[in-house]
């Protein structure tokens, strides 16, 4: 594209695989949620062996 000289800037072909990276990252994890225990206080004492 660059030497058929579409008009476009080289900055904006150097930003693609950025761009296609972070679209990719966007519907990947479009439905993941966190995790349950995130927030929540750690206490070994309420911890079991199992």
């Amino acid at each position: 594209m660059q030497v058929g000289g579409g008009g476009i800037p080289y900055q904006f072909l150097l930003m693609l695989p950025y761009l296609a990276t972070l679209l990719v990252m966007m519907f990947t994890f479009r439905r993941a949620r966190a995790p349950a225990f995130l927030g929540q206080n750690y206490d070994r004492e309420k911890r079991t062996l199992a």
